[in-house]
């Protein structure tokens, strides 16, 4: 069996991007939602701190999300390294997202912050991505 892999950059729209259900940072989960819930959970604080930042300053150019294509959904990525950042993203375009593990107090700092964001940055915010492939073969 040989072993192919091509790395690419990319940038890829919000919705092309899924959170790695099986992210080390917290228990497996089966769908985004409990992802994203497990993101805050246990990193409310750090979320919401990121989630600030991202709405005042933008992403980190020189952080790229690092991002594997979807085996089932051709035009879909999973997120293997900036998890953080895309829940932060995410709940930056959708803070009713905070609900699924926030505080009122949380939630109320991650409405402020999307408010910001919102007014900064267009609708179809893309998110500049390395795109990991690896494709397993015969010899």
């Amino acid at each position: 069996m040989t072993t192919d892999e091509t790395i690419t950059s990319r940038s890829l729209r919000v919705d092309q991007l899924l959170l790695d259900n099986d992210n080390p940072r917290h228990e497996i989960t089966m769908t985004q939602r409990e992802a994203i819930h497990e993101m805050i959970e246990g990193q409310k604080e750090k979320m919401s701190n990121l989630a600030n930042d991202i709405a005042i300053n933008g992403l980190d150019r020189s952080s790229l999300l690092i991002v594997m294509p979807h085996q089932e959904e051709s035009d879909k990525f999973i997120v293997l390294e900036g998890n953080r950042r895309l829940t932060a993203i995410k709940l930056l375009l959708e803070p009713s997202l905070a609900e699924l593990g926030g505080s009122q107090s949380f939630q109320k700092q991650i409405k402020e912050a999307s408010n910001l964001f919102q007014s900064k940055f267009k609708a179809g915010f893309a998110i500049g991505c390395v795109v990991y492939i690896v494709i397993l073969g015969d010899l």
